[in-house]
């Protein structure tokens, strides 16, 4: 038996252990450790009106004892403005994948509709809402015939916009999802995410954007994120993620390439896991892509 087959089996044993004391599996969405990238992830509303059209790509993949386990998102935004009234409608769909191994597969999609209008001078609020589902899957083997399952979702969040600063809150996972691929049943709790970006400009060229994330869900651990990432003449960025008591990322990139009106944009992350299970070579390798056309 194979290395990726014995650990296929060892995850699907894990995952359908006692449901009384939780699920071991993930029971909401894998957080990626460039979230900053696209906070659709994370919130349905839109935070930022100088893209006509977005498209997001990320691939998220472990190393080590846990390699064969991948996680992998498409996103794309689409936004229509009455600039006069400073209103704007945005419109998006999200795709994720997430693999464990050869057997067990965990699939997202979402609708995205969301509007934002001004409210002063300086300020922006936003209001978005995400419908979709979720599908959890697995393939048949020697010790399972397989099964698949589909359950709808909602997710929906807001976002207080000025200049310097952002704050945004989402409830995720509203109708509490349950589905039963196999004999056992998983139940996906709701949960909240609250994000802070605050700009700090240290010169005409250089800006320091920090990224918090704090994740509060009912019987999980306390979970945050802290990400500052330096930008250098908006073209370059690096940085890093400190993940509260799972490891640090250290992350590089470019932020916008410019053909036209049309950006591009590269990251590339490496996390250094620090949890007690894992050894020197459990990591995690992470990309991300971007095109975007600016909104004239």
């Amino acid at each position: 038996m194979s290395l990726k087959r014995l650990f296929s089996f060892f995850f699907l044993f894990i995952n359908l252990s006692d449901l009384a004391f939780g699920q071991t599996g993930d029971n909401s969405p894998v957080v990626y450790d460039q979230f900053f990238q696209n906070y659709y992830l994370v919130n349905p509303a839109q935070k930022d009106s100088s893209e006509k059209i977005n498209v997001s790509l990320g691939n998220r993949t472990l190393t080590g004892l846990f390699e064969g386990v991948n996680r992998f998102y498409v996103d794309a935004n689409f936004l229509l403005s009455d600039k006069q009234k400073r209103k704007f409608h945005s419109f998006g769909l999200l795709m994720m994948n997430n693999r464990e191994g050869d057997l067990f597969n965990r699939n997202r999609a979402y609708l995205r509709y969301s509007y934002r209008t001004v409210i002063s001078d300086k300020s922006a609020i936003s209001a978005g809402l995400a419908t979709g589902f979720v599908n959890y899957h697995f393939k048949a083997s020697e010790a399972s015939g397989g099964g698949s399952d589909i359950s709808p979702d909602i997710n929906f969040g807001l976002w207080f916009i000025r200049e310097k600063i952002q704050v945004g809150i989402s409830y995720q996972q509203v109708l509490k999802p349950v589905l039963r691929p196999l004999n056992q049943e998983f139940t996906l709790p709701e949960y909240i995410n609250l994000n802070i970006i605050h700009k700090l400009e240290l010169s005409y060229q250089a800006y320091i954007s920090s990224n918090l994330y704090y994740r509060y869900q009912t019987l999980q651990p306390f979970y945050i994120e802290y990400a500052p990432v330096f930008t250098f003449y908006d073209k370059l960025e690096i940085g890093a993620n400190y993940r509260h008591e799972r490891g640090v990322a250290v992350v590089a990139g470019i932020r916008s390439f410019e053909i036209g009106n049309n950006l591009l944009r590269f990251m590339a992350s490496y996390l250094i896991i620090t949890r007690k299970l894992s050894s020197f070579n459990d990591s995690v390798l992470e990309f991300s892509f971007g095109y975007s056309v600016a909104s004239k």
